[in-house]
């Protein structure tokens, strides 16, 4: 978390937090309901996938720590590049600088809750239209459909 960001007052103040993670989300058209054309009560919805952490913050000001999480992170969503970026190609000057300008914030979970709305309310048939549909225009919300509902399950 950036020195100059104005959340860090408000963690200094009070340590509990609440985190949202915001997942897939997909505008669902009633066209894609076979049911539309049995009895036409249908509306547009939305699905989406959302998580909500709550716990204490802990502020972590050590420069060893942070490079360490920094390290790790960068190591990570550098996975799989021709030619990584390590935290050792930039001069150690500039990143000792950078890593001034920050704060390191971990969470000690008091609790977790999820949501998922994927058109569980509505029947198979329905569901099964949604997934054909979505799979070109929304094709990450198709497959968690798919996967949460396989032909068979009941709403």
């Amino acid at each position: 978390l950036s020195r100059a960001n104005s959340q860090l007052a408000d963690l200094e103040r009070s340590d509990e937090v609440l985190v949202l993670f915001q997942g897939e989300t997909a505008y669902v058209s009633p066209s894609l309901y076979a049911s539309k054309k049995i009895h036409a009560k249908v509306v547009p919805t939305w699905n989406y996938c959302v998580l909500e952490a709550r716990g204490v913050a802990h502020l972590h000001m050590d420069p060893q720590w942070l490079r360490t999480q920094i390290g790790d992170l960068t190591t990570q969503m550098e996975q799989g590049r021709e030619r990584p970026w390590d935290i050792s190609d930039a001069p150690s000057a500039f990143t000792e600088a950078q890593v001034r300008g920050i704060v390191g914030v971990s969470i000690s979970l008091t609790s977790l809750a999820a949501k998922f709305k994927l058109s569980q309310n509505r029947p198979e048939i329905d569901r099964e239209g949604l997934v054909q549909g979505m799979a070109e225009t929304d094709p990450e919300m198709a497959r968690l459909m798919a996967a949460h509902f396989p032909p068979g399950t009941k709403s």
